[in-house]
């Protein structure tokens, strides 16, 4: 079983959570209401 985390702002998914924080780093202006927001689903 696999999980994936997902961008509630532009629903890009990531294999882990530091994938996804560099994402918003850049694409999206390091905001933290969106890394908080981040959603957790199963492949």
């Amino acid at each position: 079983m696999t999980y994936r985390v997902v961008c509630p702002a532009c629903e890009d998914s990531f294999p882990n959570y530091e994938k996804f924080l560099d994402h918003v780093f850049k694409d999206h202006g390091n905001k933290s209401a969106l890394r908080m927001k981040a959603r957790i689903v199963r492949d």
